[in-house]
């Protein structure tokens, strides 16, 4: 009954889980349609089923799939070119080849520099990765007249920036790291494997989680300045225009829709349901691209935001037995210094069950592709997350103020990188050889539906936090 009535509340969220199930119902595993079968509710079942089985008809219609070693002709519409080095010097093009037959996702490495203003025309060999996305060996390339692609303005803007950072940024690491915080690529492969040694690749990767960062930046410093409605207006142009910087990357979509209904929804005074704005955030990128639920950063994006918003509760209602939690009343009839205690305790308690919640929601999937998991996360994702933010932070301010912080923050940046370089505390890293995909299928449907009846509990109580 619990479970129907959070289907009826969270509409949007049933049809995006409909349409992802069945997806990867279609592309990835059957066992999909064991989670589905929770969504029948009787008012939503009808469309719930549509949705589920319109990725067959819409896959078949739209996409090929044709086998390893075949030759394709078509028009390849570059989404990303990125420099290849190493023992592969050239270039990296990644896109969509539109043949006859249908759509292939797929990258092309090629040491020849072709523009990526345009589309281009292309005969090549198929390489399968998967069965669904693929590697091309392309050995004609036609430009199309009249055509264009933003990946070279792309490609030559994110150059540019990391070109400003190099010289304002005195310290190497530094530079690198916040090359990386802003633009997603970080080519120091040490610090990369440093971050992965401490579970903490996520802030260096292309993902919602450092789109999430700037927006909190912009909004820290527009809001000191600008009225709420102004504000938003300027959030939602900036906010776009970093989408068309940084790429659509599938969690890049995601965390740009949520942003843009929380931000329509600010000017419109009809504040969203965070539940329903991520079941719409999925449904519209699945629909641009369903093969982008079957990647690793969708569905690590995905699971990470619905540990947020189904877990994040009930774990601070149970870490409350430690940390209890009191009304204004009773904390302001104690001394000061207890007060600033308390406040201490319970941000440390707030952050605590962010970020079991997370951990809750990930942790399966992470053993499932990489088959290890750092216990040196459960410590560092509590703080190094959001001392990265204070990090691009201060850049956006440093940017602001024609560089005056910039010094600043490259000290702050080379302390915080020697956390990752000699980390004071290293905890043993879990191994697992393999996982069957029936416990992850059952684990994440059993953790969804508990932070389903537990989590849209609302506290009655006046309290303070």
């Amino acid at each position: 009954m619990k479970l129907l009535k959070f289907w009826d509340k969270n509409p949007a969220l049933l049809y995006g889980l409909a349409l992802l199930l069945g997806t990867l119902f279609v592309l990835q595993s059957p066992l999909a349609l064991l989670p589905f079968l929770l969504l029948l509710s009787k008012k939503h079942v009808v469309k719930a089923t549509i949705l589920f089985i319109l990725p067959i008809a819409y896959l078949y219609h739209f996409y090929t799939f044709p086998p390893s070693k075949d030759v394709v002709t078509g028009n390849f519409h570059i989404q990303s070119v990125r420099d290849s080095r190493g023992f592969t010097k050239g270039w990296n093009y990644r896109g969509v080849l539109k043949t006859e037959e249908g759509r292939i996702h797929c990258n092309i490495h090629s040491k020849i520099r072709y523009p990526a203003n345009r589309a281009y025309k292309i005969t090549g060999i198929t390489y399968s990765q998967n069965g669904r996305f693929y590697s091309l060996k392309a050995f004609k390339w036609e430009p199309i007249e009249k055509s264009f692609s933003l990946a070279e303005i792309r490609y030559h803007a994110k150059k540019w920036v990391g070109s400003y950072i190099q010289r304002h940024i005195k310290q190497r690491r530094s530079a690198h790291f916040l090359t990386g915080m802003v633009t997603g690529a970080l080519e120091d492969r040490i610090m990369l494997q440093e971050f992965g040694n401490l579970g903490l690749s996520h802030i260096m990767a292309i993902s919602g989680f450092h789109f999430a960062l700037l927006t909190l930046a912009f909004h820290l410093i527009l809001r000191l300045f600008l009225p709420y409605k102004v504000e938003a207006v300027l959030l939602i142009v900036l906010l776009t225009t970093y989408l068309l910087f940084i790429g659509d990357s599938p969690s890049i979509q995601r965390a740009w829709i949520v942003a843009m209904i929380f931000l329509l929804g600010q000017l419109c005074e009809r504040p969203p349901q965070a539940l329903n704005s991520l079941g719409f955030a999925v449904l519209l990128a699945i629909l641009l691209n369903p093969l982008s639920a079957t990647t690793l950063s969708f569905q690590l994006s995905f699971l990470a935001t619905a540990g947020i918003l189904l877990l994040y509760n009930p774990m601070n209602r149970l870490l409350q037995l430690w940390i209890p939690k009191f009304s204004t009343k009773e904390v302001v009839e104690h001394p000061l210094l207890w007060q600033h205690g308390y406040l201490a305790a319970t941000l440390f308690r707030d952050v605590l069950a962010l970020t079991v919640a997370v951990h809750l929601a990930l942790l399966p999937l992470l053993l499932y592709y990489f088959h290890t998991f750092p216990l040196s996360s459960l410590f560092y994702n509590l703080f190094f997350p959001f001392c990265s933010s204070i990090a691009l932070f201060l850049f956006l301010l440093g940017v602001a103020t024609g560089g005056l912080l910039h010094p600043i923050n490259s000290w702050y940046c080379e302390k915080l990188l020697m956390l990752t370089e000699s980390p004071p505390i290293l905890l043993k890293t879990v191994y697992v050889e393999n996982i069957p995909s029936m416990v992850i299928v059952v684990y994440i449907t059993a953790l969804c539906v508990v932070g389903m009846i537990r989590g849209s509990k609302t506290e009655t109580n006046p309290t303070f936090t």
